[in-house]
């Protein structure tokens, strides 16, 4: 048995244990807080519809810009002169260069954003992304062939974590459009509400423009049917009395207008036109 000399030494070392502990205890946690480092406070998350949208249709643009700098020089409507280099798409040169940066804007500027749009709970805004990814999609398709679009923008983990996806090819990629442009009309035409937004001067295209958005889907529809020689059916969308655009509401993307353009703005400016003019007059 402890002695009395041996209790009060016993109760002291126990004693400066407990006030070891709780000098400590404050610390560890400080630490644990402190070193917490691995999430970016200022990093946001998520975001909103009415912030990413405006930002792909901007890299859409821009994507449809290079490939429309391509065509006029092709086309030898733009070339080179006095104080201009002369491009070596003029004789016919291209590097993979000259492709690369559209494809980048293509997919990381724009389909992700506008994916990410699409998949969001706002009908309209999901709509109006929709048409954007489809016209995208086409237009890539027509120019480079085979391009990922079944597995493409899937990533992410809740996606499947697929970093290299497979190639569509045009065929598979055209069989997609018509069933995404359906759905696309149905989100444009749901009812504002208070929990349904409707996009307004974000939409850099029209706007807010349901009207013209509706056009706009109708049109492509038109144009990928064409492109299937589907004529039947495109005759029958075109006597169906459904409204296309025009030289009055083209869809485009306009930059900094009344002012100065840089090139790569020029390029850009006259892409995502889309035209009655594109297609034939006499389909059968």
């Amino acid at each position: 048995m402890l002695n009395i000399t041996g209790m009060k030494l016993y109760n002291k070392i126990n004693k400066g244990l407990m006030l070891a502990l709780l000098a400590i205890a404050p610390i560890v946690i400080s630490c644990e807080k402190s070193l917490d480092i691995n999430e970016n406070p200022n990093s946001a998350k998520t975001s909103k519809p009415e912030l990413v949208l405006p930002t792909g249709q901007v890299g859409a643009a821009l994507a449809m810009g290079d490939w429309e700098y391509i065509g006029s020089m092709w086309g030898q409507y733009w070339t080179g002169g006095p104080g201009v280099s002369t491009d070596g798409l003029e004789v016919y040169n291209m590097l993979g260069i000259a492709v690369e940066r559209s494809w980048t804007r293509a997919y990381a500027l724009s389909l992700a954003d506008l994916d990410f749009v699409a998949k969001g709970n706002q009908p309209i805004y999901a709509g109006m992304a929709r048409i954007s990814m489809v016209h995208l999609y086409q237009m890539l398709t027509d120019f480079f062939g085979d391009i990922p679009m079944s597995e493409a923008l899937k990533g992410a983990i809740s996606d499947g974590s697929v970093l290299t996806p497979k190639y569509d090819t045009p065929e598979e990629v055209y069989a997609r459009l018509i069933p995404m442009i359906d759905q696309a009309i149905l989100e444009l035409q749901t009812p504002e509400s208070n929990s349904v937004k409707k996009p307004g001067a974000e939409d850099l295209i029209y706007a807010g423009d349901i009207d013209n958005w509706l056009a706009f889907a109708n049109t492509l529809k038109l144009k990928v049917l064409v492109r299937q020689g589907k004529f039947t059916e495109a005759k029958s969308l075109m006597d169906s009395g459904v409204d296309f655009i025009g030289d009055s509401n083209p869809a485009g993307v306009k930059f900094n207008p009344g002012g100065a353009l840089s090139q790569a703005q020029c390029r850009a400016r006259s892409r995502p036109v889309v035209s009655l003019r594109e297609y034939p007059g006499n389909v059968t």
